[in-house]
């Protein structure tokens, strides 16, 4: 499994979604920045109105905005992928590493995984609760 699929199949929902929040929330940013960097009002109010109409058109006719979904979410993937990585490594670097060298630097493993050849299994019993109401209350 990986960590980020293209779902070339979306379906009505999703495609009402994308056309109603995040592609107009994307064509805003985009008019703002276009606005801030060239000035440009004619501009700014020509993509705004241009994604409006592709807005309207998605909310009402879903299908007729899979390409634009598609083409967006092929465009957006490989920021997805380098990001969920570097997050997942800097988690780990900086995170689990320093925690794993601390509590092998104090000797303790909380796996308990080392090796015992006089013991005949490594089974840890489980003492079951009695208070049956603790299941009705597990956080």
């Amino acid at each position: 499994m990986a960590l980020l699929e293209i779902n070339k199949n979306p379906s009505k929902r999703q495609l009402r979604q994308f056309a109603g929040i995040w592609f107009p929330a994307a064509i805003l940013l985009l008019g703002i920045f276009l606005l801030r960097r060239t000035g440009s009002l004619s501009l700014t109010i020509v993509i705004w109105g241009a994604g409006l109409v592709v807005s309207l058109v998605g909310l009402v006719i879903p299908p007729l905005i899979r390409r634009v979904y598609l083409g967006w979410i092929l465009a957006c993937y490989p920021i997805g992928w380098t990001l969920s990585h570097l997050l997942l490594a800097i988690v780990f670097v900086l995170l689990l590493t320093p925690i794993g060298m601390v509590l092998r630097w104090l000797g303790r493993d909380p796996l308990n995984r080392s090796l015992d050849r006089s013991a005949k299994t490594y089974w840890t019993p489980h003492i079951p609760d009695v208070n049956i109401q603790r299941y009705f209350k597990q956080f």
